[in-house]
């Protein structure tokens, strides 16, 4: 029972300090911390008198599951308000994770086996991951080391659920382990955000390290969890085969995000690791990429931030191959200009072309226009240009980079 005490005192007192101590310009963090770190002391609380015979059965499974299901959403909630991210769909996921994470809770419904796992439980594991996976991305374009810490407290979050929803199938769920060493760690994130405990990165040769270091913990958290239960799922309708699609994307993306931390790669290893990583995508949605790469010096130099930028926009690119152009064919050129002192990159396809509806009216673009916006950002950053266009006369779609080899002054 030390277990439970040990959570159950620890949370209590973070928890009882972030009401207590609510304070000008900070009450609103400190109110969804408070929010976030309560359930973690009810659900010991629920595992003492369960342990001791005050409460069992369905309503100690119900109890436990509503608790578990606050906890979900105080720590999504407070991670979100960190983020200040204004994406709407977010918000409105979150939304529909409480309403319909109570409803499946409290309904008998929720032991219903969904592709092996309870309903309750895999809703909540796909939304969460859905929702750090959605965290990643946005890194990939905006970056910053709040940015990282975030996803760092986020990743450990989804390894703890899954263990705790895994070993709770037909039971109450109860305190462990992971929930113990979890609170200290959401609490130092609480305490920087608040300007309580001051963070210092010494350099940016650190900040790289750390970064990279973060992009592994990812990969190697979530991922590891990704490959066990894409491993574990039946693949027998055509439900099942297209969710079992979206966690094969899903760990894709980790890997990309792995390799494009990795440290000092010159550019055209990284698009070669973008080619062997998107290999059995395009096999899959029936695309031929013909590779036309072409090696220079020159290139080599092109490493770090500049080359992760480029290395953004064709996976940005490639995104859209496979989501919207349904092309039979795709060319991708890279070279060295020697005249210019530059590198380009190009990407043509045969698809349905996409180029003017990524620049029509808001309703049209939206499902472009947050990914072109950041391509171009990208390229400004580079200190290069970007132009997006039809390939031919109604089909297809080329888009080109030209960026400088050295950054601009």
């Amino acid at each position: 029972m030390a277990m439970q005490w040990i959570a159950l005192l620890a949370a209590s007192f973070l928890a009882g300090c972030a009401w207590v101590g609510r304070r000008r310009g900070a009450a609103r963090l400190d109110t969804l911390y408070f929010c976030a770190t309560f359930p973690f002391a009810v659900l010991a609380l629920l595992d003492l008198l369960g342990a001791a015979g005050a409460l069992s059965g369905v309503p100690m499974i119900t109890a436990s599951r509503v608790t578990y299901q606050c906890m979900i959403l105080g720590v999504t909630a407070l991670i979100m308000a960190l983020v200040r991210d204004p994406l709407a769909l977010r918000k409105w996921m979150f939304v529909g994770q409480a309403v319909l994470g109570f409803g499946f809770a409290l309904l008998p419904l929720a032991d219903a086996r969904v592709l092996r796992l309870p309903l309750w439980a895999a809703f909540n594991v796909t939304m969460t991951l859905t929702f750090v996976l959605m965290l990643a991305h946005a890194l990939w374009r905006r970056g910053g080391t709040r940015g990282w810490l975030l996803l760092l407290t986020a990743v450990p979050a989804v390894g703890v659920m899954i263990d705790d929803l895994l070993d709770a199938v037909g039971q109450p769920v109860g305190v462990s382990w992971g929930q113990v060493f979890y609170t200290p760690l959401l609490a130092l994130i609480w305490l920087v955000a608040t300007r309580r405990v001051k963070m210092h990165i010494g350099s940016a040769s650190t900040a790289r390290h750390a970064r990279a270091r973060m992009a592994q913990d990812l990969h190697d958290g979530v991922g590891g969890h990704l490959s066990s239960i894409i491993s574990a799922l039946k693949k027998d309708t055509a439900h099942e085969r297209t969710v079992v699609a979206r966690l094969q994307e899903c760990l894709l993306e980790l890997k990309l995000l792995v390799d494009g931390e990795a440290e000092d790669l010159p550019v055209l290893a990284l698009l070669a690791s973008l080619r062997y990583r998107m290999g059995p995508l395009f096999a899959a949605v029936g695309t031929r990429v013909e590779w036309d790469v072409i090696p220079h010096a020159r290139l080599d130099t092109v490493r770090g931030e500049r080359a992760r930028h480029i290395l953004r926009i064709a996976q940005e690119a490639f995104a859209n191959v496979v989501q919207h152009s349904q092309a039979s064919r795709l060319m991708v050129h890279c070279s060295y200009l020697e005249s210019q002192d530059a590198v380009e990159l190009e990407v043509v396809d045969n698809g349905i072309a996409w180029c003017g509806k990524a620049r029509a009216g808001r309703g049209q673009a939206h499902a472009y226009g947050k990914g072109v916006r950041g391509m171009h950002e990208r390229a400004r950053l580079l200190g290069g240009r970007l132009t997006i266009e039809a390939a031919s006369a109604g089909s297809g779609t080329r888009i080109t980079l030209w960026a400088p080899v050295r950054a601009p002054d």
